[in-house]
């Protein structure tokens, strides 16, 4: 037991003095172990198969790196500075509260809040692929809004997760939708990206009733969406 624990507490060697995840030993050295672990396991992939001397280059490999990651950087930017206006203005409050206002005076509480939620991640996913982008800037006003409406965050990111998947597959700004092409186009030659996606399509209502019908059973239910996670707000 480390010195400075209180007997009882629930504790570990990689735990802080107080039997706390945060700060830790682990989480406050996790970046250079990450590092560590990933040039070992770089170090040895590229010793075994015997890379060309330039193959090794750190700095091609990392600029390489960087160019696949520029859209990513360009977007998490983007976030970033909305999030700032949002946070300095004042105007996510606002939104989330008038917005709120609105759905309950449209009756829009409850399970049918969820399914705009579900129906507005899906849209909002065809021109933005990243999930931590897109989450970033939904639950701004989202989480507060439709908290005041009773439901706890815990189901609101669920049902952003149900949305953010009903599309993934068809949104002509995901990369991996060019993977699948090149790599179907070893089979069917003249395959296009409109043929891929209209053979993709039929899985979009799929995939949005089967996962609307899952939330309906942890919604009306009341089953925990996490470990002491609920579904409404104390």
């Amino acid at each position: 037991m480390l010195a400075g624990r209180v007997p009882g507490e629930i504790g570990g060697e990689l735990r802080g003095q107080d039997g706390s995840l945060m700060p830790s030993p682990l989480l406050d050295n996790l970046v250079p172990i990450i590092a560590l672990v990933f040039f070992l396991f770089g170090y040895t992939y590229g010793r075994v198969v015997k890379l060309d001397k330039d193959e090794r280059n750190v700095y091609t490999l990392m600029t390489s790196a960087i160019k696949e990651m520029g859209g990513f950087i360009t977007l998490i930017f983007i976030v970033a500075q909305t999030l700032s206006v949002l946070s300095w203005s004042g105007l996510a409050t606002f939104l989330a509260v008038k917005l709120a206002d609105a759905a309950q005076a449209v009756g829009l509480v409850g399970f049918p809040a969820l399914v705009f939620l579900i129906l507005l991640s899906s849209l909002l996913n065809l021109v933005i692929t990243s999930g931590s982008g897109l989450w970033s800037l939904e639950s701004t006003v989202m989480v507060p809004s439709l908290m005041l409406l009773g439901l706890s965050p815990a189901i609101i990111q669920a049902t952003h997760r149900i949305g953010d998947s009903i599309t993934q597959a068809i949104s002509p700004m995901h990369i991996f939708l060019y993977f699948i092409l090149v790599s179907s186009q070893k089979y069917e030659p003249d395959l296009k990206l409109g043929t891929l996606v209209s053979r993709l399509l039929p899985f979009v209502p799929a995939f949005g009733l089967v996962w609307t019908c899952v939330l309906a059973v942890f919604y009306f239910f009341g089953l925990p969406v996490g470990p002491g996670a609920g579904i409404h707000l104390p």
